[in-house]
C-alpha cells in the first residue's frame, strides 16, 4: 500500500473521526471489496476456461454464504441438480450479453463521493 493511499486513508477517517487525530497509527491493512456489475456473486462454472469454476464478487457476503456456495458448487462437480442457490441467478453468463465497456457510477466507502469507472475488455 502506498505511503499516498496511506495518507490519504488517515485523513478520511479524521475527517469523519476528529477522536482518530490524537490516536497513534498501529499500522495498516488493505483488503479487497469484490463487486460484480450487478452487485451480486458469480458462482459456476466459467464459460472460457474448462474446469474452473468461479465463485467471487460476494461484496462482504461471502462468510455468510460459505456453506451454501461450497454445497452448490460440490453439487456442480458432482453433475447433480443444484439446490444450495439459484444457480441461474448466479451463473458468470448473465454478463455475456453485456457491453464490451461499460460506465458505473458507484459511492466510494471512503469518501461518499459517486465516481465513474468503466469496466470493458
Amino acid at each position: 500500500m502506498s505511503p499516498k493511499f496511506q495518507h490519504w486513508t488517515r485523513a478520511a477517517h479524521e475527517s469523519r473521526l476528529p477522536v482518530y487525530r490524537d490516536e497513534r497509527e498501529a499500522g495498516f491493512i488493505l483488503g479487497l471489496y469484490t463487486l460484480t456489475l450487478d452487485a451480486q456473486a458469480t458462482i459456476g462454472a466459467s464459460p472460457t476456461i474448462p474446469n474452473l469454476f468461479i465463485a467471487t464478487g460476494f461484496s462482504g457476503n461471502g462468510f455468510k454464504l460459505a456453506l451454501s456456495v461450497a454445497k452448490g458448487i460440490a453439487q456442480m462437480l458432482d453433475d447433480e441438480p443444484v439446490t444450495a442457490f439459484d444457480r441461474a441467478f448466479f451463473a458468470p453468463e448473465r454478463f455475456a450479453n453485456a457491453s464490451r465497456a461499460s460506465t458505473h457510477r458507484v459511492r466510494t466507502l471512503m469518501t461518499g463521493q459517486a465516481r465513474s469507472f468503466t469496466v470493458g475488455r
